[in-house]
């Protein structure tokens, strides 16, 4: 909304008394773009070097992600070169996902009165090879690209930058979403169920004060920083939190981790 009004202002302070759909966009993705390089601007003229890693899938002992970010006045260049990949396993990462991933931490970075829109991506050129863990190819699989790999790459974008301005970067947000779920057929009703779950986990300190406490990624939105479910409800919903197993969720919040403990599921349920 900030940026949408600051786009009506703008039109009004050229003398632009009414605006065109068209015209509208147009000087919404322009804003954006402008406002962009000028953030990317403030950063030290350089290339900043990064690479982690990917623990292993069963068919290697790791895969190794290769980054390097040069800023040239306004703009940025992210490039991939030296990636290995691709992965047997399912932690290749398409494309949309890797920009993806560059955009929002870039977006966490810069200003908040950035309008979201591909204006602000313009600015920011994106090297990615062909068949590198960060630019999957048909066949390779790709689930755990979206929960592990833009974790992974928006820590790397932070980790590459943090040596300019170092003020701004947090050490990680949760280096994964860490899902997963409880399925089953309820003894009690014979019906099926499914329980999914978040759990959640603490983010590096800041500058001048403590990191967040419980909260899942930065990629998580909204989806994965929603409260958990209250143990009461676990009870009565799943047979796999059962009552005389006393309290068969707890969940300890704690600057840096946050626990979760389940009570001993049934035979028939899967995890």
């Amino acid at each position: 909304e900030r940026g949408e009004g600051a786009v009506c202002m703008t039109g009004r302070g050229e003398g632009s008394g009414r605006m065109g759909r068209g015209e509208y966009r147009g000087a919404a993705v322009n804003l954006a773009q402008t406002t962009m390089r000028a953030e990317i601007g403030k950063i030290p003229d350089g290339t900043y070097a990064f690479e982690d890693y990917f623990d292993p899938d069963d068919f290697a002992d790791e895969y190794r992600i290769k980054m390097a970010i040069t800023i040239d006045g306004g703009d940025m260049t992210v490039d991939f070169t030296g990636s290995d990949g691709p992965a047997r396993g399912p932690l290749n990462i398409n494309y949309p996902v890797t920009a993806g991933a560059i955009y929002i931490a870039m977006l966490a970075l810069t200003s908040s009165e950035i309008p979201r829109n591909s204006g602000a991506y313009r600015p920011i050129r994106i090297i990615a090879p062909e068949g590198t863990l960060v630019n999957a190819q048909l066949p390779s699989p790709c689930v755990g690209g979206t929960t592990e790999g833009a974790c992974r790459i928006i820590n790397m974008v932070w980790c590459c930058l943090a040596p300019a301005i170092p003020e701004r970067i947090i050490p990680s947000h949760a280096d994964n979403n860490n899902n997963f779920n409880v399925s089953g057929v309820d003894p009690r009703s014979g019906t099926p169920y499914i329980w999914y779950q978040f759990p959640p986990s603490g983010w590096g300190a800041r500058r001048n004060r403590d990191g967040l406490t419980a909260c899942v990624s930065i990629t998580g939105g909204d989806t994965s920083n929603m409260r958990s479910m209250i143990a009461e409800r676990l009870r009565t919903r799943n047979p796999c939190a059962r009552s005389d197993l006393h309290a068969a969720t707890i969940w300890t919040a704690r600057r840096g981790e946050a626990s979760l403990q389940i009570g001993r599921a049934s035979g028939r349920d899967r995890v």
